[in-house]
Order: structure tokens, then sequence, then C-alpha cells
């Protein structure tokens, strides 16, 4: 039984970065998983890529394909031979990979599969036969269409000379509109900030009872209350007033879900005195804006420039975590801090142990002096440290001494 998704009158989408990383992938596993939170697309990348490959889409969430899936596993996975294979929901019938791994392994097939897995609930992550692809909100190059994926990282490693006034500019209440208007692209298609703002809530409290875990709502309103924080166990069952076990079952069960991003503390050996705690985020700053109603016109009102700055970083963080689907450069994420108090907000680690330190503020103008913490880490790594960043939301746009940058923030998405 085969499901035609031409009948749905499905309209094209916006171009997604992923949908090249998927096709590179397929190339060379032949079982490829497409993980993410809900509703950042992942249907819609596989149906679009089904429909411009001559591909098949199954969607499990329908009872005649499930019935299928069934009654005739076998002749299921095998009714589009030399054709892609989409299956949609695949934590509906995770038995379904046993069929699909051992059709992949005794070779004799030359069709692929793509299977999307929901809330990380079908998929094991370690499975070496299956190529994985994790979607996430639409980065600000997707929003503004760009022709090629944005790649900070990889930029930046470069050391690349940097232009005054650069290319691209914009001030920084239109910064402030993209960073609360978020990346989810429903929310993105709303005509109004206000049914965007209505849909960004939906989506946390439906989510929260679809996991079926009241706990859950409020450690996502304490998330969107502070958008970047540490998060101990501890203190977090003492403030929400919740044993520490379900703290800890609500962050697992929103990690699961891909609703949370993690930054676990960066060591040095060069600095003992660094924390290992964990700083965790939601996954868009849409929904966190939203979620405690902060507005672009906010920004500069006295009680809320410690929560700009804050969804600000978790801006930057956002964006970084998206481009590492597609970037050139392998990379993990981590933050810096030391029991005196001193910062980094994120750190860049490539897989050879070098790093790029990134702060972010709210300033437009910040000065040579910001770099302090970095420049001690510099004096006591040397060149591991390949670069300095602050960000800033201003147009200035300096290098100093050759590894030292500042930059506005839409250079995340517009360097060239």
């Amino acid at each position: 039984m085969m499901y035609d998704p031409s009948t749905l009158g499905i309209m094209p989408i916006k171009p997604r970065f992923a949908t090249q990383e998927i096709q590179n992938l397929l190339a060379h596993f032949p079982v490829v998983a497409l993980h993410g939170a809900p509703q950042v697309g992942k249907s819609v990348i596989a149906r679009d890529l089904a429909d411009r490959t001559g591909g098949v889409f199954v969607d499990l969430d329908d009872p005649d394909p499930y019935a299928f899936v069934y009654q005739e596993p076998v002749a299921f996975v095998r009714q589009a031979p030399g054709k892609l294979l989409v299956i949609d929901g695949i934590h509906y019938a995770p038995e379904l990979l046993d069929h699909i791994c051992g059709l992949a392994e005794f070779g004799g097939w030359d069709g692929r599969f793509l299977v999307v897995d929901s809330a990380g609930c079908g998929v094991d992550h370690d499975t070496a036969d299956i190529g994985h692809v994790t979607v996430h909100p639409l980065s600000q190059g997707e929003i503004d269409e760009h022709a090629t994926p944005e790649d900070f990282v990889t930029w930046i490693i470069a050391r690349p000379p940097v232009e005054y006034p650069p290319r691209s500019y914009i001030n920084r209440q239109a910064v402030t509109l993209r960073v609360t208007r978020g990346g989810m692209p429903v929310a993105l298609g709303c005509a109004t900030t206000k049914s965007q703002a209505r849909w960004c809530r939906n989506y946390t409290r439906n989510l929260c009872a679809r996991l079926r875990n009241d706990v859950l709502r409020r450690v996502v309103a304490m998330l969107a209350t502070t958008p970047v924080t540490e998060i101990v166990q501890a203190r977090l069952s003492r403030e929400l007033g919740i044993t520490e076990r379900e703290a800890r079952v609500a962050m697992m069960t929103l990690r699961a879900a891909g609703v949370i991003i993690d930054l676990p503390g960066w060591h040095s050996a060069a600095n003992k005195r660094s924390v290992s705690a964990a700083k965790s985020l939601l996954l868009d700053t849409g929904l966190t804006a939203q979620n405690v109603g902060f507005s672009a016109g906010e920004i500069d009102i006295p009680r809320s420039r410690t929560y700009f700055r804050q969804l600000l970083e978790q801006f930057v963080v956002q964006q970084l975590v998206t481009q590492q689907t597609w970037s050139a450069t392998s990379f993990r994420l981590r933050h810096f801090r030391t029991r005196d108090g001193a910062t980094v907000g994120v750190v860049v680690e490539l897989v050879d142990g070098r790093v790029v330190l990134i702060d972010v503020t709210t300033n437009t103008q910040p000065a040579i002096e910001d770099f302090a913490t970095m420049e001690r880490l510099r004096q006591a790594l040397g060149d591991q440290v390949i670069a300095g960043v602050i960000l800033h939301t201003g147009m200035h746009s300096r290098r100093y001494r050759d590894w030292q940058y500042l930059l506005p923030i839409t250079t995340l998405w517009e360097h060239h």
C-alpha cells in the first residue's frame, strides 16, 4: 500500500539547508534518521525530499499505512525498490528498524530509507549503520533565503579580515525583533505578532501535555524566565518545590524531546578553577520570549536589560547549534566559568582541542577591555585559542592582535 502525498495539496516549502546534509548521508548510508524537536520541520523536509526525488512518503500516524506495517512489515519495507522510502513516525513501529537494518546489512537492496524520529523515541544514535541528521528551528540564513548555508565557525577559524562598515547591517531594534520572533517555522508563518505569541505559548503547553508530566510546565517556565542558566538538580527542585528525582526526570524528558540545549562547562588544564555545571536553555528564543511576554520594545527598560542579554546569548547559541548540522567544521559547544566569576559565554571546541571564545553583549560599542578573560586564557593556552569574539548589537567591526574580533551579531549569518 503506497501513500501518495500529492493528494494532500502540500505547498512548496522554503529551502532548508539540512536537506543537502540528508542527501549527502543517503549517498553513504542505506538508512538515515531525522531527529529534532516537535514542529521544527522534520516531516516537511522529509516529504519535500521524497517529492523531489520521486520517493515514497509514508506517515505511520495514518491508520492505513500503520495497519500495513502491523500485518506485513517485510512487504512494507520492500515497497519502493530502487527509490527513497520515507517513513514518518517511526516511533509508532520501532520494530520496523530491525527489518530495515537487516535488509541493508545483507545487501541486495538498492533503495534508501529516511526515517523521521519524533522526540528521540525510536532510533538509537549509536547504531553504526544509520546516518543521523538533527533539524533545528530555522536559521537566520534560511529565514532570509540565502543561497548558501551560513557557517560562522568555519569562517572565523580562518581568521578573516573584517570590513568596516560590514556589508550587511541591521540596527539594534531589528536584531531584537529577530531574537524575539525566533525560528519555529509555524510561528514565523503567523500573520501577526499576537498570533505568533499565542502559538508559542500553546506550543509549550501542548508539548508538556503530550509528554504527560505537569512538572514539565514549571521547568519550561523557569527556563523561559532565565534564558541561559546553570541547572543544578538540588536548586531546581528547591526553587520549584519538587523532588530531585522529579527534577531529573523532567530535564531528561525535555532533553529527549529535543526541547533543551545543554552547554557543558569547559575545562582547561591551565585553569583548575573552572566549573563543570552545564548551562541549559530552550531550543528557540521565540518560545522563550513569548512565554514570558517579553517584546522588542522592552530592551532599554532597566529591569529588562539582564533578561535581554541572556536572551541574546541564547540566540547566539541557537544559531551555532543550528549551523552544526551542515557546518564544514566539526565542533562542540561549551561555556566557561570560574569559581571567582570569570566567564566566557560560549566556547567552540574543535576536534583537535583548539577553541574559539565567544562573548555576547547588548552594547552597540564594546571596548577592547571586554576581552580581559579571553586575554588571560590566551596567555595560558597560546595558539590553542584560535580567536576571541565579542558579538554586539551595533555595527562596530574591528580586529585586534590578529585573534580578537569585535563583530556585529549579524555576522553569524552575514559573513562572506
